[in-house]
């Protein structure tokens, strides 16, 4: 019943018989020598064919022994595929890939391309040779050094291939599409010239075209729709080297440069997706535009004339409209009777503005200011008054003159 004693008393006894044996005479070799013989010529046998390179015979073993694992076959004629490298890999999205391949070995006729796609399309097209020398040689023909190339165009769905040549055939590829890192948003900071007077100014926009006063500088910050590495800006000048754009805090997607805006030119941003190692040489351009602070424009009141009859006790309404690319802080009215020096008269103003209509009323009575004389007007005098506005850059817009007749 399966004692455990009785095993221990059996399992003694039996080995007290056996310990005398002589296992030499009970097992001679002589009955396995048959086996022993037939193993050691197996063995040589194998050993021969194994130096024997033309037969390819290790690759013929391992893919008997090994059928589940993808081993490509034993032929005569070798393929090796030179590109794309690896053969299997991410690929650019709508791109078309060229699969160029190296025959050797045992010449082949024509060279195939097969290939299907996860979504049931398939098809095959002849491999081109590439010449390799233009003149042909003694036969007519052109030598191209058995490489053959074709193009896959690549869709949006994952794509095998693989290349047929004489007994040769590879092992099929997969190129997977994805698409080029590409840009979500940028946010530009534009930082004014120092005269301007302005505070930074902060847009947000899909687009990267830059436009800002002449001397101002830009902080771009661009967020890349996936993460990426190796990020640089490139002008379109020759010569100029890219910019390598920095990290914003250890981002792999937010990345910063500071852009000068001084001269016309077009940029365009370049990255490698840290998933698939595609880069986007066919990114958008945006361009740099540095808009120029022109002078001031100032004019008069439409209602005010070109020559005015006037008496020495009378108060004139003026009127004066003037604009800039800045706010104006200071405007100057000059003003000269007869053939004597011109006399500057600042005016107040109460808000600076980019477009100002200020309005105030002349006393001929009273010309001049506190550190000079009043000077009193007689009849038969001309008196002349014109506007001067004063941008923050110190340019200066005048308008026309116009003629108060004293009668």
């Amino acid at each position: 019943n399966g004692s455990i004693g009785f095993r221990n008393e059996l399992q003694q006894k039996v080995g007290r018989h056996s310990a005398g044996l002589d296992f030499g005479k009970v097992l001679p070799v002589k009955l396995i020598k048959r086996w022993l013989v037939s193993a050691a010529l197996i063995t040589v046998a194998f050993i021969t064919l194994f130096a024997i390179p033309q037969l390819d015979f290790a690759r013929r073993m391992a893919r008997a022994m090994l059928p589940m694992v993808a081993i490509e076959r034993a032929s005569s004629t070798e393929i090796e595929i030179l590109k794309p490298s690896p053969p299997s890999g991410f690929v650019a999205q709508g791109d078309a890939v060229g699969v160029v391949a190296q025959i050797s070995g045992e010449p082949a006729d024509e060279v195939w391309l097969q290939w299907i796609t996860t979504d049931g399309l398939e098809g095959e097209t002849i491999m081109t040779p590439r010449i390799s020398a233009p003149e042909p040689t003694q036969d007519g023909t052109l030598a191209h050094q058995d490489t053959y190339a074709a193009n896959l165009s690549i869709g949006t769905t994952p794509l095998r291939y693989r290349v047929l040549a004489g007994d040769g055939i590879t092992l099929w590829h997969e190129l997977t599409p994805l698409p080029r890192p590409s840009i979500e948003s940028f946010e530009k900071r534009y930082q004014f010239p120092t005269y301007a007077k302005l505070p930074d100014r902060i847009e947000t926009a899909e687009h990267g075209d830059l436009k800002a006063l002449n001397g101002s500088r830009v902080q771009l910050t661009v967020r890349f729709d996936e993460p990426v590495e190796n990020v640089s800006i490139g002008f379109g000048d020759k010569g100029v080297s890219p910019w390598d754009l920095k990290a914003v805090d250890g981002s792999d997607r937010d990345f910063i440069a500071t852009i000068p805006i001084s001269v016309s030119a077009n940029y365009q941003i370049d990255a490698t997706s840290l998933r698939s190692a595609l880069s986007n040489p066919f990114s958008p351009q945006y361009s740099v535009t540095p808009v120029q602070d022109a002078p001031p424009a100032v004019r008069w009141d439409s209602s005010l004339t070109n020559t005015i009859l006037a008496s020495p006790l009378d108060v004139l309404s003026m009127r004066v409209i003037a604009t800039d690319d800045l706010p104006l802080d200071d405007i100057v009215q000059e003003y000269k009777i007869n053939d004597g020096p011109l006399v500057r008269a600042p005016l107040a103003i109460e808000i600076p503005n980019r477009e100002l209509e200020v309005a105030w009323d002349w006393d001929l009575l009273n010309l001049g200011d506190d550190s000079q004389k009043t000077v009193q007007l007689s009849g038969g005098d001309i008196l002349k008054t014109r506007m001067v506005a004063i941008d923050r850059k110190g340019q200066a817009g005048q308008s026309n003159f116009i003629e108060v007749l004293i009668t």
